[in-house]
């Protein structure tokens, strides 16, 4: 079952509580009817990023989910379609979808 890596910064959150590493897992999968699944999360980087693993048998239906909940949800409060970078697994290679302006590899 491919992943998808949604890579949030606390630095532009409003709220950057840390159940968001089980809140919006868990409303993703809620919202997409259990289409997209939970599969962790842990804390990277030197700000530290919180970066949660989502598995979906269909990578694009599942990433259509996971950036309709980014852009139109405001759990605990936050914003976070704008402190996220969203990639998927591509032929063994992290490629980023969002923003689509992104250059360079997944910032993990």
């Amino acid at each position: 079952m491919p992943t998808i890596y949604v890579r949030l910064d606390p630095r532009k959150l409003d709220n950057p509580d840390t159940d968001l590493r089980h809140a919006l897992p868990d409303l993703i999968q809620e919202e997409s009817c259990g289409e997209v699944k939970e599969d962790g999360y842990d804390y990277v980087g030197d700000v530290p990023y919180i970066l949660l693993f989502m598995k979906a048998d269909d990578i694009e239906r599942g990433l259509l989910w996971v950036l309709s909940v980014l852009e139109h949800d405001t759990t605990l409060g936050n914003d976070f379609l704008q402190a996220s970078v969203v990639a998927v697994e591509r032929e063994g290679q992290k490629v980023v979808e969002y923003p689509k302006n992104y250059k360079g590899a997944f910032p993990v």
